[in-house]
């Protein structure tokens, strides 16, 4: 364990706005628009900037600690570790969802197996990656997630923390550099076949069914600069980022949601335009995708 300073930003109006800084403990040292697929374009404009700081006071665990094998946490509907949901990737609160049906339209065997199912397996040396071969061609990809549970119900919709973990070093930079995080209520059966793409590309459900998840604060366990594009993307400014957390504290007025989706998206600020930060073939490692719910 190393202990981190935490910041964390909401963005208000267009502006990034410091509302709380708190430290916690890190686990390890690492498109277009509208509501369609994973596709390539221009990072948009309109977005909100926002700049992960310092600080020097300690905050509350919360969160399981997945470095040391905790369990994922417990369906929707049970009590959470902290009924209040922060962007703090140390310990986020609310009431951890469990996924399952890991499905992609692409995952890696080049070099390493890098299944889409190694994003929720509670193991921190592995993870999601999309490098084809050798080349620098990555392209836009996406993953789709059942939750066990629906989340409650709620007549003004749904508060969500999407954590991204990346603790993939060798070589380093290998975080996402820009993603889109969106939700469905529809039938489990419409999406996530368990198909991880390595050979065919998974059943990730109709455009139709998903609905992106608003983002309204992101923070990191590092300094990073964030900013929400006009789609509702994140594109990442810093491309040295080695080991890091992002957590996404979004909105959505759904309740009941039995899915969850991350676009990895192109940009042209991007290293090989991305999508993620590696500087030799715009590749990343999602390590772990951890979810919080709570109703508004």
């Amino acid at each position: 364990m190393k202990r981190s300073a935490w910041a964390w930003f909401t963005v208000v109006f267009g502006a990034a706005t410091c509302l709380h800084c708190g430290g916690g403990d890190e686990s390890s040292g690492g498109g277009s628009s509208g509501s369609g697929g994973a596709t390539g374009g221009s990072a948009g404009t309109g977005g909100a900037s926002g700049s992960a700081g310092q600080a020097a006071s300690g905050g509350s665990g919360g969160a399981p600690d997945a470095s040391t094998g905790g369990s994922a946490g417990s369906d929707a509907g049970d009590a959470g570790p902290d009924a209040s949901l922060i962007c703090d990737p140390a310990s986020p609160g609310g009431t951890q969802l469990t996924l399952q049906n890991a499905t992609a339209t692409f995952s890696q065997t080049h070099l390493v197996n890098a299944s889409v199912n190694l994003a929720i397996d509670q193991d921190l040396d592995t993870g999601w990656a999309i490098a084809r071969d050798a080349s620098t061609n990555i392209g836009p990809e996406t993953a789709v997630f059942e939750t066990v549970s629906d989340t409650p119900q709620s007549a003004k919709g749904t508060r969500l923390v999407f954590v991204l973990r990346h603790t993939f070093s060798s070589p380093g930079d290998h975080a996402l550099g820009r993603f889109r995080l969106l939700v469905t209520t529809a039938a489990r059966s419409q999406f996530a076949d368990g198909v991880d793409g390595t050979t065919t590309p998974g059943d990730v459900g109709a455009p139709g069914i998903w609905n992106v998840a608003k983002p309204v604060a992101t923070c990191s366990s590092a300094s990073a600069n964030f900013t929400v594009l006009g789609d509702d993307s994140v594109l990442v400014a810093d491309h040295n980022l080695s080991t890091i957390s992002y957590a996404v504290l979004t909105e959505t007025p759904l309740s009941q949601i039995t899915g969850v989706r991350i676009e990895a998206l192109e940009d042209p600020s991007l290293p090989h335009s991305g999508p993620g930060l590696q500087d030799q073939n715009g590749n990343f490692v999602l390590s772990e995708l951890e979810v919080y719910a709570q109703p508004l």
